[in-house]
Parts: C-alpha cells; structure tokens; sequence
C-alpha cells in the first residue's frame, strides 16, 4: 500500500491519533508518516539519512511532527498526530503528487496536455473564462 492510502484509511477508519503516536507499535503506518514527511522536505527533521523509514515513533518523528504542525497553523508537541494534521498532510501531500506530474510534463514536453487534462478533472472547461 502506498504511503498516502495507508494515512487516508486511518483517517477514514478514525484511528490517526491512536496509530500515530509516539512509542506506536504500528511499524507500516508510521513509515509511511515517515515517508510522507520526508518527501514533504522534512528529512533534517527526520534525520533521514540516519534512520530513514524505520518505523519506530520516536524523537525524531515527533521533531518532524512538530514542525510540519507549526508551518500549517496547528498546535501539537509532535507526540501524536491529529486527524486535522493528518488530513493537511494529505492536502500537502497531493499538491507534491500535481507537481511530480507538472515536472514530468515538462521534462516531456507535454505541458500543454497536462494543463488541459487537469482543467477538465477539475470540472472547467478550457474554453471557460478564468
């Protein structure tokens, strides 16, 4: 399962607060936390390059968790992460999915195609004044 599934089943299942916390026992959800994070630009934080995804909830994690709550307005130590948190990294999450599309866009000299493809997901139509 890919990181952002793993995030968005325990939002659905409302088991975020539970499952991501400090000292949790769940391994696959906290290295997807972890992986998340990390492409968020986080792996200072993190100390990526020491411990990547290991899975275990500790200073750490909590240091990223903490931080990436204080640049999106939310309160928290970085000991738990609340549904609000979780949800914004799934927000900020998807924005850095649309960029990795427009990057590859670019580097294929698709853009125009993508911007089309993108204005009709949303529900515009490309002719429809902006």
């Amino acid at each position: 399962m890919r990181p952002h599934e793993t995030i968005n089943n325990l939002i659905r299942e409302q088991k975020v607060a539970s499952v991501l916390r400090r000292r949790s026992g769940h391994t696959e959800a906290i290295r997807a936390l972890q992986t998340i994070l990390y492409e968020l630009g986080f792996g200072k934080e993190l100390k990526w390059q020491q411990y990547g995804a290991d899975g275990d909830y500790g200073g750490s994690t909590s240091r990223a968790v903490k931080v990436f709550a204080q640049r999106n307005n939310h309160r928290g130590n970085g000991e738990t992460v609340t549904p609000a948190i979780a949800r914004r990294l799934i927000a900020r999450y998807a924005i850095l999915d649309d960029l990795r599309h427009l990057q590859n866009a670019i580097a294929e000299n698709k853009v125009e195609r993508y911007y089309y493809a993108s204005q009709y997901r949303c529900g515009r139509s490309s002719n429809t004044a902006q």
